[in-house]
């Protein structure tokens, strides 16, 4: 029997703080420099939105961020590791991106729509989890940043057997106030 003492539940915290945390520094709004336009940096590629921007991830099943402005800005996208570039399509046009420091930027007008396609690379990786008598040798399959299946896929709640193939997350603003930093 476990002793209640030892049970400090502070991942239970820190697990949704990181969570909060995530959501919060996935898009960063600069303010307006020479282009008179903020920069809105996407750090994190998947569903979020804020006053300026609104971001559809359909990662991992494919390297695709459907990207609405509220307000004229200068879209700066972080990619996967190692990918050269990517290429935005919006009103009609595509436009081959170069990335630089990781990221890619183009411009968006108010009330227009960017889909930025990029390249997802899947890759297999092995691993060995765990100590002493309860070692096990695992393999995973990757396509871009994402963990996309397990093998072999554990004894008690099988991780990574979801669909990969599923539509994006639509996002929405929070409800409530929002609150700048915590």
């Amino acid at each position: 029997h476990l002793d209640a003492t030892g049970l400090m539940q502070c991942c239970n915290a820190a697990g949704t703080r990181a969570l909060y945390d995530l959501w919060r520094y996935a898009l960063e709004v600069k303010p307006a420099s020479g282009s008179g336009r903020p920069e809105v940096s996407v750090h994190l590629r998947f569903s979020v939105e804020n006053p300026v921007l609104r971001v559809v991830s359909y990662e991992p099943a494919e390297g695709r961020l459907r990207i609405s402005a509220r307000e004229d800005c200068v879209v700066a996208v972080r990619l996967p590791e190692c990918t050269p570039g990517a290429v935005v399509v919006s009103a009609g046009r595509a436009q081959a991106l170069k990335a630089a420091d990781g990221y890619v930027r183009f411009v968006l007008n108010a009330g227009e729509m960017g889909d930025l396609h990029y390249p997802l690379v899947e890759r297999t990786a092995w691993y060995e989890v765990g100590a002493g008598q309860k070692r096990v040798q695992c393999v995973a399959r990757w396509r871009g940043e994402a963990v996309i299946g397990v093998e072999p896929p554990g004894p008690f709640y099988p991780l990574y057997q979801a669909v990969t193939e599923a539509g994006p997350a639509e996002p929405g603003l929070p409800a409530g106030p929002v609150v700048a930093s915590l």
